[in-house]
């Protein structure tokens, strides 16, 4: 946001135009609560625009320095009623017209940093469950067939008519099923020709007997 502003003020102060840059501090003030305060300075640190009304603490100009090559820097300060605030300097056309200050309480900031911790946490959870619940239907969706097709094959009576399994699935797994209803109906043909062919054996025997 800092880095946002110092540009847009850049044209403002080539222009020396004071009221538009007053204009954009303010607005961005009283429109967003996590600021507290604003200020821009020329490049020997002489304040030219800022949020404080009528009296500048001019103890802020010294409580934050920006380190040769940093394009920002943030400092931790206290007022007199050590309420603690998150000072932003970023340097204005890499300092040859000023430097953009931005002030932001760190009671706000840590109010938002709870609300994004309390929203991932219950992203988490939901992602969570809803993963679970994914992998409980698709352990389902896998199983549930097999247990169909082990069913069978445990139940099954050649004596009785085979009722084909009817798995529709579009894997492995249906390919197994039509391969155990084919096992299934050789299986009963065998049986029953089997059977068929039992009595006949016998009379044969009868007659030889005879």
């Amino acid at each position: 946001m800092a880095q946002s502003l110092a540009e847009r003020s850049t044209k403002l102060l080539l222009y020396e135009d004071l009221i538009s840059l007053q204009q954009l501090l303010d607005q961005i003030k009283n429109s967003s609560t996590d600021v507290s305060y604003g200020f821009i300075t020329d490049n020997q640190n002489n304040v030219i625009v800022h949020t404080f009304g009528s009296s500048f603490p001019v103890e802020l100009l010294s409580a934050n320095k920006l380190k040769e090559g940093e394009s920002y820097h943030f400092q931790i300060i206290s007022n007199e009623h050590n309420s603690l605030y998150r000072d932003v300097i970023v340097p204005i056309m890499d300092g040859k017209l000023g430097f953009f200050r931005l002030g932001i309480s760190e009671k706000t900031l840590a109010g938002i940093t709870n609300k994004v911790v309390i929203i991932l946490t219950g992203m988490v959870l939901v992602f969570l469950v809803i993963g679970i619940f994914g992998a409980i239907i698709f352990a389902y969706w896998i199983t549930n067939p097999i247990s169909k097709i082990t069913e069978a094959f445990e139940t099954i009576d050649l004596n009785e008519e085979f009722e084909p399994l009817k798995i529709k699935t579009k894997d492995e797994i249906n390919i197994l099923a039509n391969k155990f209803n084919e096992m299934a109906f050789r299986l009963q043909r065998a049986h029953s020709d089997l059977q068929k062919a039992q009595p006949s054996a016998q009379k044969n025997k009868a007659y030889l007997g005879m």
